[in-house]
């Protein structure tokens, strides 16, 4: 799967809005009041999350004069766990968040219930062409826990070396602190200890969505000419 690298899920959606002034104007807000997206900052299976506006006369690269008939709303994320976790995570924590960044989005069904948000995501995802990951056995969850292990493991170093430059203790005296301080860490990072290891299993019910999903582009794809859509100039009846 093109979107699935070890443990990291690449989640590319692009959905038609009907004003996005609206959404510049929603996003400015948002950037003046962070907190709105605090849970998004405190799931920790999320690697990255991103809304871009795209106007409907100003797409990269497009020739001029070109236009669509709406404006879009590209969201890009990486994320642990399956695809339905996720989802259903964001349709839970950030229900009234996601209503605000996908506002007058066109067929856009409201987060809660998740279900036809659920429908609504993978009508409008975009499958990546190529997808790396740098630590493809390693959640976001592992790497984090691996900061917190590694500071721990420099704390006793720290320690050890304190301990040595103290010539008032003896041998039997500076095994016995720093065994203290090694348990006293140590119990402290047992349940931080990374676990590499294979992504978690898809669901059957979402490998029979990506193969409909994939068959549908496909057909498109055999609608498309040789050279490709051709753009509509100034058409108020263009898609």
């Amino acid at each position: 799967m093109s979107n699935l690298a070890g443990k990291a899920y690449a989640l590319t959606v692009i959905s038609p809005q009907r004003f996005t002034w609206m959404n510049r104007l929603i996003y400015a807000v948002i950037r003046c009041r962070p907190d709105v997206l605090v849970t998004l900052h405190q799931m920790a299976i999320i690697h990255f999350a991103r809304w871009v506006i795209l106007p409907r006369d100003r797409w990269p690269a497009a020739p001029a004069g070109w236009r669509t008939r709406h404006g879009y709303l590209l969201f890009i994320s990486n994320f642990n766990n399956t695809w339905d976790a996720y989802i259903d995570a964001f349709s839970d924590i950030l229900g009234r968040g996601l209503d605000l960044l996908w506002y007058q989005g066109l067929g856009f069904p409201k987060s809660v219930p998740s279900a036809p948000f659920k429908r609504y995501i993978d009508h409008n995802t975009i499958d990546a062409g190529y997808y790396y990951s740098a630590t493809p056995g390693h959640g976001m969850r592992d790497i984090s826990n691996a900061f917190i292990v590694r500071r721990g493991i420099h704390l006793l170093e720290q320690r050890l070396d304190s301990l040595e430059a103290d010539a008032s203790l003896s041998e039997a005296d500076r095994e016995r602190l720093f065994r203290e301080d090694f348990h006293q860490i140590w119990r402290g990072l047992q349940n931080r200890l990374p676990t590499p290891g294979p992504a978690p299993v898809v669901a059957p019910e979402m490998v029979q969505l990506i193969a409909a999903r994939r068959r549908q582009c496909e057909w498109l794809d055999s609608l498309r000419p040789p050279d490709g859509f051709l753009p509509r100039v100034n058409d108020s009846a263009a898609p």
